[in-house]
């Protein structure tokens, strides 16, 4: 869920309710006629909990582009829901994770198998709630997931490479991460019926505030999060070097840059300690908060250049805000 306060809160957790909602109300719609296997188990990852930022940013857009049915974006939005969660269901397989949200993950409370193909269901969902709507929107998310695609086989080649670049890890992060929270921009611009150039613009923003999320989710990993029900350093454990990393790979020097390297190719948890320290005293961490605040600025821009006053574009704004504070 999102931990919101101020002012805008009770509207955004509003939102995360009809999200829910809507989720539970097309399981329960696909369940009654036949499928309850494949619902049950999407049930134990669909409504385990997880912050609906994509909906509820697609939801926010949607309205302060001029958009006033909700009905008529809700379905677009619980699209990204699904498919959202079908990646985390195949992610949790390939990186044999063993919780997600607090909860044991897919695989782990049931098989392996059952939980590709509850991933697929996940998927199918998603597009069968979008395919009623505009093939734009079809190809919208399909584009998006072909992109999640080649950056997930892009990540699984990275695993443990010590001279990946900062190229390599945005490309990774604009294809798994920030894609999604692009495209889910630009199909709400599309309902809205805005021109295709504020379409380009509100899918730019939409990118800027899926990396500046990746990247939070990347410290929160190396520091501890109890959001997300996962353990510390997780991501050096399945040997992926994200951006903090990555900046100590490039910033330490000598004695402590060996074992630095030493530490993450064979990483352990009696390592944990002193790689958070390495990692710190490179400037890691500083680097990515600093990137994390750019990334913002540059959509809260976007964001007043491109809507005119409103609720919706000041409970965006407070969206916006509430990631920031998140990423220390």
């Amino acid at each position: 869920m999102l931990e919101l306060g101020g002012p805008h809160a009770t509207r955004l957790r509003m939102l995360v309710e009809k999200v829910n909602e809507g989720l539970q109300n097309h399981l329960d719609a696909v369940g009654d006629i036949g499928h309850s296997r494949a619902v049950d188990l999407a049930r134990h990852v669909l409504l385990a909990g997880g912050k609906r930022l994509r909906p509820v940013i697609g939801i926010l857009v949607y309205e302060l582009m001029g958009g006033r049915d909700l009905d008529r974006i809700m379905p677009i939005a619980l699209a990204f829901e699904f498919i959202h969660t079908a990646t985390l269901v195949h992610d949790d397989i390939n990186d044999n994770a063993k919780l997600r949200r607090g909860v044991p993950t897919l695989h782990e409370r049931f098989t392996s198998a059952e939980a590709i193909v509850a991933g697929d269901f996940l998927f199918v969902q998603g597009f069968q709630l979008a395919a009623p709507l505009d093939s734009t929107l079809v190809d919208v998310i399909s584009s998006c997931c072909v992109d999640m695609v080649s950056a997930e086989l892009a990540q699984i080649d990275q695993r443990g490479n010590v001279d990946a670049s900062y190229v390599d890890q945005h490309a990774i992060i604009r294809g798994k991460t920030a894609g999604m929270f692009a495209s889910c921009c630009r199909a709400a611009g599309h309902l809205a019926e805005v021109s295709a150039e504020q379409k380009d613009v509100l899918y730019s923003m939409g990118e800027e505030i899926g990396i500046a999320f990746q990247l939070v989710d990347d410290l929160l990993d190396l520091r501890g999060d109890t959001m997300t029900g996962k353990g510390v350093c997780m991501d050096l454990f399945e040997g992926k070097f994200t951006l903090p990393v990555l900046h100590a790979i490039d910033h330490l020097e000598g004695e402590d840059h060996a074992r630095f390297l030493q530490y993450i190719q064979n990483f352990h948890e009696r390592h944990i300690e002193e790689t958070l320290s390495l990692i710190e005293r490179s400037g890691g961490f500083r680097r990515t908060e600093e990137e994390v605040m750019r990334r913002l600025d540059v959509a809260g821009s976007m964001l007043v250049d491109i809507a005119p006053e409103s609720e919706s574009r000041d409970q965006l704004i407070h969206l916006l805000s509430e990631l920031a504070v998140r990423r220390s």
